[in-house]
């Protein structure tokens, strides 16, 4: 599958040359991409300037988000497009993985831009007292699978808290 066009509304993809249209690829959520690169980034200064603080801070964040989720089952459909652009950041895994310059460094740092801008545009934990839903358990989800893939990316282990 190669992600192709705006998911904003819709996923679109281009499958053996035919271009298949709605269907977004849950499963790579839940694939272990294994090891993908040793890629190092400085730790300071801790700012948005930092492209090492940003992606330590998405799998702390991701990880903090998944310590604190209830139970439920996602509900892929109720990703918002924020969460949706995320999604299609990760399903360029696969075709990014076969690529002579796979550029892991870069892929990174926007996977885990994109991560942060989901996350302020729409939390993934409840509000208050209210319930844990299947839309919010998707967003876990799909921050689960960034974590597992800056991860797999990042030659020394990512931290859980900052």
């Amino acid at each position: 599958m190669i992600p192709v066009g705006d998911w904003a509304t819709e996923a679109t993809f281009l499958v053996r040359g035919e271009v298949v249209v709605g269907a977004y690829p849950w499963d790579l959520l839940t694939e272990d991409p294994g090891r993908l690169a040793g890629e190092s980034w400085p730790d300071s200064p801790r700012t948005w300037a930092n492209p090492g603080f940003a992606v330590r801070y998405a799998h702390a964040r991701a990880c903090w988000a998944h310590r604190w989720a209830g139970a439920a089952d996602p509900e892929w459909e109720a990703l918002p497009a924020e969460w949706r652009a995320v999604v299609r950041l990760l399903a360029e895994l696969p075709s990014r993985g076969r690529s002579r310059t796979k550029r892991w460094k870069t892929f990174a740092e926007h996977l885990a831009a994109r991560y942060h801008d989901a996350f302020e545009a729409a939390n993934p934990l409840p509000r208050g007292d209210a319930d844990f839903t299947g839309a919010l358990a998707a967003r876990v989800a799909t921050g689960d699978a960034v974590a597992r893939v800056l991860a797999a990316i990042s030659a020394e282990p990512l931290p859980q808290r900052i």
